[in-house]
C-alpha cells in the first residue's frame, strides 16, 4: 500500500515544483539493492558550474548522487513514518 506524501509548509513556499517533483524521483529510484531507511538527507550543492543532489542513510550505509540543473545549496529531510513520507527541512523537524 502507498504511503501518504507530504511536504511541510516551508518546502513548498522555498522550492520550486519541479525541483519538488526530482526529490521524489530521486527518492523513488533510492538504493538498487538496499533497504531503504526511515530517514533520507538530501542535498543540493553547486560546485562551479554542476549542482549536484546527493541523497543518503544511516543504516544501512548508501547514497547516491545525481547531476541536477542549477539550484540554491539547501539541505531537504525526506522521513517515512509508516504511513506518511513527508519532506521537510531540516529546521522544520
Amino acid at each position: 500500500e502507498e504511503s501518504m506524501r507530504v511536504i511541510t509548509k516551508n518546502i513548498q513556499k522555498k522550492l520550486p515544483n519541479d525541483l519538488i517533483q526530482l526529490i521524489w524521483r530521486f527518492y523513488d529510484q533510492a538504493y538498487q539493492e538496499t533497504e531503504i531507511d526511515d530517514y533520507q538527507f538530501v542535498k543540493i550543492e553547486n560546485n562551479g558550474s554542476k549542482t549536484t543532489m546527493k541523497m543518503w542513510q544511516e543504516e544501512p550505509k548508501a547514497m547516491k548522487i545525481k547531476s541536477i540543473p542549477h539550484y540554491e545549496d539547501c539541505e531537504v529531510w525526506i522521513v517515512n513514518d509508516g504511513n506518511v513520507v513527508t519532506m521537510l527541512f531540516p529546521e522544520d523537524y
